[in-house]
């Protein structure tokens, strides 16, 4: 529907989709939040871990689990 290019970002992580948000992890330690919207590409957020993601992030309960290389997290509501 649309094509951007994320900077010079590497990714071996595969994309996930939550809630109408595409999640994207860098290998750089990126992760950036794009709106899933057929109209046009809307970049919501851009958060740094601070390590490199290698792993595709999980989704369960409601919660979204990212792992870098020395850390895990979990980003949801209690």
């Amino acid at each position: 529907v649309w094509h951007e290019r994320l900077s010079d970002a590497q990714f071996y992580a595969s994309p996930v989709l939550i809630d109408g948000k595409i999640y994207a992890c860098s290998e750089q330690g990126v992760v950036y939040v794009i709106a899933a919207d057929p109209k046009g590409y809307q970049l919501i957020a851009t958060n740094t871990v601070g390590q490199r993601i290698l792993s595709t992030p999980a989704v369960a309960g409601g919660r979204l689990y990212i792992r870098e290389q020395s850390h895990l997290y979990c980003i949801g509501s209690k």
